[in-house]
Parts: C-alpha cells; sequence; structure tokens
C-alpha cells in the first residue's frame, strides 16, 4: 500500500510529468498508470544523483546543478534494458560501466528517435567524472551520437532539449553535432518552450560552447517573456550567464531582481537558492553581491532543509561574495562536520576555502577535514590541492603528517596546474615554515616556462612569490636560487611598488592610539618604516618593530593570527628585527590611555632585554631597497 508519506514525495514529480505532456508531444498521446509511475521514479532517481560541475575560477565545482536541470522526457522507446541489468551487477563502478555500454545495442538497429532516447538514458545513468569519460570513449556511445549527425531535425523539441542535454552531461566531443543541434534550437528560438531554453543554454554554458547570437536572443526573450520563466529556468539562465562570462550586467540585473522578488513570494526552494548563489558567487557585478547580502536571512531559514554539500556551496558562493556572516558559518560548521566523512574531494576543499576566505576558525571541522582529506590524497585534483593549501596556510595549521602526505599528490599533478596554482602552493608551504625543497625544485621549472609563456603575471602572484623566495633566502635552506634574476628582479619591482609606504598610508584607530602612546613615552620611532617589509613604527637603532594589528590579521572569530601575517613576522625576524605585537582587543581591554601606555612601554622593556638574532652574512638580504 501507498502511504500518505509517498504520496507527498511523488506527487511534485507526478505534476511535472503531466505538465510536461502540455508540450503537445506525440509522447504523452497515451498516459497509462504505470508510464506515469516509471517517469516519477525516474524523476526521483535523477534528481536524486550529485554531479560534478567544472566551477568557475576555479573553484572550486560546484554542487550538481543537474538537479536544477529538469531532465525532459524523451521518447519512450527504451532499447537499454541490458545496460541496465548490467548495471545491477555486482562489480566495481569501472567493471559494470564497461559491461552496461557493452551491452547496448547498435545504431544501425534503430530509427533515429530510438536513438536519442538510448543516449538519454544512459546519460542519466553515468553520474561522476570516471564512468562520464568512460562513456566517452566507448565506441558504441560515439556510435550514438555520430548517427544522429544531419538528423538532428527529425526530433521534436523535447528530443532535441534531451538530446542536448545528455551531451553536455557527459562532455561529449562532437563539435559538428553540437553546432548542428544548436542550428536547430536557434531556428525557433523565439517559439521554444521557457525550460527548453534554460536546458538549451545550460548546456551551451556546460560543454563551453560561447555564441553570442545565442545569448542576443536569450536577452531578447527575457525582456519580452520574462514572466513565463519560473524560478528553475532562471536559476539555470544564471548560472550559464555567469559559466559563460556573458557580461550583459543590464541582463543580468533583470534575473537578479526576479529572483529576489521570488525568495521575497517564498517560492525559491532551497535547491534553486544553492544554485543561484553558485551562479552568482564568481560574478562581478554590484548587483550579485547585494543579492548575496539579501539571501542571508533566506538560507537561515533553510539551513535545516540542506544538506552539508549543500551547505558548503552556499558558504562558498557568500565567500566569493565577501558576505561573511559570522553566526550563519558557526551554525553550519557543525552541520557539515556530522557529515564530513562522506565528503567527496572537492565538496571538502570548496567547504574549506570558504572557511578561509571568511577567517572563520572551527577547530572540529579542521581537525576533521584533515583526518577526511588524509585517505583521499591519491583522488584529489590540482585545484583541489591548491585550495587545500590556501586554507591550511590561511588559518596557519601546520599538520606536518599531511603536508608531507600532499607532497607526492601536488607533483603527480604538477603538469595540471595553472601559474596561479603553481605560486599558491608554493606560498603556502611557506607560510607554514615546511622545508619543501623536493617540492620547489620540481614546480619551478613549470613556474619558470608559465613566466615565459605568459603576457601579463597577476601582481598577486609575484607578491607572493617574492616571499616565496625571500623567505628561502633568508632561511639558508637552498644552496642555489633556481629562480632567474629576471623573475626574482620582476617581482621585486613589483613588491616595492604595491607595498604601503608613509605618504598613501592612513592610520587606523588604533595606530593612532600606539603613536600617541609612544610620544607620550618620548620614543625615538619613525612611522612606516621601509625595510623590505613596511613596519608600522620602528625602533631602527633597537631593531625593534611595533607591529599594529587590527581586525583584519586575526581569524573572523577567533583571537588568532592569520598565516600571511604569521609570515611577516617570520620574516622581519630573520631580516634581524625583534617583533613587538600589538593586538588590537588587548588595547581595546584597557580603561584608559595610561594604562595602554604602560602595557606598550612593559611590551617594549621585554623587547630590550631580548638579544637580537645572529643574523650570518650569507643569510642577509641583498637586493636592496628601491630608492627613495
Amino acid at each position: 500500500m501507498i502511504t500518505s508519506s509517498v504520496l507527498r514525495v511523488l506527487w511534485p514529480s507526478a505534476r511535472q510529468f503531466n505538465g510536461a505532456a502540455r508540450f503537445g508531444s506525440p509522447l504523452f498521446s497515451h498516459q497509462r498508470p504505470n508510464l506515469v509511475a516509471s517517469a516519477v521514479l525516474s524523476q526521483l532517481r535523477f534528481t536524486g544523483s550529485v554531479a560534478d560541475v567544472p566551477p568557475p575560477l576555479q573553484p572550486p565545482v560546484k554542487y550538481s546543478h543537474q538537479k536544477s536541470v529538469s531532465k525532459p522526457v524523451a521518447p519512450r522507446i527504451s532499447r537499454t534494458s541490458a545496460f541496465k541489468q548490467a548495471l545491477r551487477q555486482p562489480a566495481t563502478d569501472r567493471e559494470k560501466i564497461l559491461r552496461a555500454l557493452d551491452a547496448l545495442p547498435s545504431a544501425q538497429d534503430m530509427p533515429v528517435e530510438a536513438v536519442a532516447r538510448t543516449v538519454y538514458e544512459v546519460s542519466a545513468q553515468i553520474y561522476n567524472h570516471e564512468t562520464k569519460r568512460l562513456a566517452r570513449q566507448h565506441p558504441k556511445i560515439k556510435a550514438l551520437f555520430a548517427s544522429l549527425v544531419g538528423n538532428v531535425s527529425q526530433l521534436n523539441e523535447i528530443q532535441q532539449t534531451s538530446l542536448i542535454w545528455s551531451f553536455a552531461n557527459l562532455q561529449h566531443d562532437d563539435r559538428e553535432l553540437f553546432e548542428e543541434i544548436v542550428e536547430t534550437i536557434k531556428a525557433k528560438f523565439r517559439e521554444c518552450e521557457p525550460r527548453t531554453i534554460a536546458q538549451f543554454i545550460w548546456a551551451c554554458a556546460t560543454v563551453g560552447y560561447r555564441d553570442q547570437e545565442v545569448f542576443m536572443m536569450l536577452r531578447e526573450r527575457l525582456f519580452a517573456d520574462l514572466n513565463n520563466f519560473n524560478s528553475k529556468d532562471l536559476a539555470n539562465i544564471i548560472w550559464a550567464f555567469a559559466k559563460s562570462d556573458f557580461s550583459d550586467e543590464e541582463v543580468f540585473d533583470l534575473l537578479i531582481r526576479e529572483m529576489t522578488a521570488v525568495a521575497e513570494a517564498g517560492q525559491l526552494n532551497a535547491q534553486q537558492l544553492v544554485n543561484v548563489m553558485c551562479a552568482v558567487g564568481p560574478t562581478t557585478f554590484a548587483s550579485g553581491k547585494k543579492f548575496a547580502e539579501d539571501m542571508v536571512p533566506y538560507i537561515w531559514r533553510s539551513l535545516s532543509q540542506h544538506s552539508p554539500l549543500s551547505l558548503s556551496n552556499l558558504l562558498w558562493a557568500l565567500s566569493r561574495r565577501s558576505v561573511y556572516n559570522e553566526a550563519l558559518f558557526s551554525e553550519a560548521a557543525p552541520l557539515i562536520v556530522n557529515q564530513l566523512n562522506k565528503f567527496p574531494p572537492q565538496p571538502l576543499a570548496m567547504t574549506l576555502w570558504a572557511y578561509a576566505a571568511a577567517q572563520h576558525y572551527d577547530m572540529q571541522l579542521l581537525l576533521k577535514a584533515s583526518q577526511r582529506l588524509v585517505p583521499m590524497l591519491v583522488r584529489c585534483d590540482q585545484q583541489q590541492l591548491s585550495m587545500f593549501c590556501h586554507a591550511y596556510a590561511t588559518f596557519f595549521i601546520p599538520d606536518r603528517a599531511l603536508l608531507n602526505a600532499m607532497i607526492p599528490s601536488i607533483i603527480l599533478h604538477k603538469a595540471e596546474f595553472d601559474l596561479r596554482g603553481l605560486v599558491c602552493v608554493l606560498w603556502s608551504f611557506t607560510v607554514l615554515d615546511m622545508d619543501a625543497r623536493l617540492l620547489f625544485f620540481s614546480l619551478t621549472p613549470l613556474l619558470i616556462d608559465f613566466w615565459k609563456s605568459s603576457n601579463c603575471v597577476a601582481e598577486k602572484d609575484k607578491l607572493q612569490l617574492f616571499q616565496v623566495y625571500l623567505a628561502l633566502k633568508l632561511s639558508n635552506k637552498l644552496d642555489h636560487m633556481p629562480l632567474p634574476d629576471s623573475i626574482i628582479a620582476d617581482c621585486e619591482e613589483t613588491w616595492y611598488r604595491m607595498i604601503p609606504n608613509s605618504a598613501t598610508h592612513s592610520f587606523s584607530r588604533f595606530e593612532q592610539t600606539v603613536r600617541q602612546c609612544l610620544d607620550n613615552l618620548q620614543e625615538r620611532y619613525q612611522a612606516e618604516y621601509m625595510d623590505v617589509y613596511t613596519i608600522d613604527f620602528a625602533l631602527p637603532d633597537e631593531k625593534i618593530a611595533i607591529e599594529v594589528h587590527g581586525h583584519l590579521h586575526y581569524m573572523a572569530n577567533a583571537h588568532k593570527l592569520n598565516g600571511s601575517t604569521r609570515l611577516k613576522h617570520r620574516l622581519l625576524k630573520a631580516l634581524g628585527w625583534k617583533v613587538v605585537d600589538i593586538a588590537f582587543f588587548e588595547l581595546e581591554s584597557f580603561d584608559s590611555v595610561a594604562s595602554q601606555q604602560a602595557y606598550i612601554a612593559k611590551l617594549l622593556q621585554t623587547a630590550r632585554n631580548t638579544p637580537l638574532p645572529d643574523i650570518p652574512e650569507e643569510r642577509a638580504y641583498t637586493l636592496g631597497r628601491p630608492s627613495a
């Protein structure tokens, strides 16, 4: 007997199935009960899968966007019984998928409609990168797709949409076929159903197909017919815009306003919220940041409805837009920790990256992540490895066992890194004070090649690489420096050009307090003193560096210095300075200027009683400061 709870689960899918009948396809001319049940169960199976969709900028892979894409129902001419039977047999994923693909019928034995249905059913069963790769490379899949070339016009709208979804889901590589599908749909674009358009745009973005004409047609359709697009359609269009780098702020603002109205009307469900946030995250439009800020209350209200994977994506999106809500991150952490042992590499990397970007320190999350990460390192790709390195460096978690275990995986994937990833890894190991000479010598040749071939190296990369060079130089860990002098000089020039100086610096409230105390103590100091780094207040004759640290130097929710600040302290000490660290929360704890002054005087006396470090001549930084 079907209980009421089961009916509540099946009813939305049944409604969606019946709604599809209004498209006028011959497929739905005979709606038998068993057909409806089959479609409902298929829909439940499809929407329960998690697929990996490549992230913008990286990063990183977002939560399944396929869940928001209603898989179009293709013709009920199934030739995949043997395929499905093989998938149910006990075996490894690789063995099962290969057997199942071998069991597929030949393309020559089927009409065009049946081929489209077969491709769709196969694609719907394949859910991860490895099985998709095996399917793409299998001769029968290639033959099925090849048989459709020149025959796309024989399919109706639903079948064509089903085909382009299958093409994108499998990441099939046949530009001729894809362009044929695109041209067929473009020819009737103005008459297509909104859902067809949304799935079509999603597929184009997924395979990286960028056609300015398609987006201009979409722009025209959105401004003329926006009310007929539902929240699911809009969520996928926004994702496609972001994925394709289609920079039309007017269209983006239109979509964001509509999605905000949908959310305010209570019609934006949890999964659609995830999809839109993941799309908005990497964009640069001002309305995207405003939307992310406006969605925080809705995320709060739907917190219990999100899976841990979904939560990690929401937090990633918020961090990408620099929207940080301490209470939300704190509340989400235990929910994620409870399920962290089930996280695959990408969501785990995104979770740690999000918390690091927000500088939200959660020790339990980091401990669990380290335990989860060690056994899965062999499955991590270069993007995930660089994200893990960045997170541990930001939090300054020198887990030497984990970091040493990362080195072989990084070297294994070194050819896959881009310049940003290479510099990020080297900088992270430098922050954590790891002896990674093997890693440095292994990655440096690739870094040099990127540098030579790049027309414009990002300033952030130059600044971080200069810190790596400086740390190696001062530590005397290398007998010779494998970086060419030209690269070192380029990084050094950028460093001294970008680093703050007394002419451009404006004093913070805490720095003004410290300066007043130093004046009262009659200390002979220099503000914004330059010795490779800019020192807030220096006593050059005594080699005492006074560093005043505000909120940005600490974790947002803990009095713990971040990794980059710790690296500055270490390098200043290596340059021969005694570092006096004055924390904002220490200053705020005193109720008078006199007590603040006494506290600073005590810190200075302690520094004066500490002997200067003995810096051998060969460890000195000899490139010198730029002329004034």
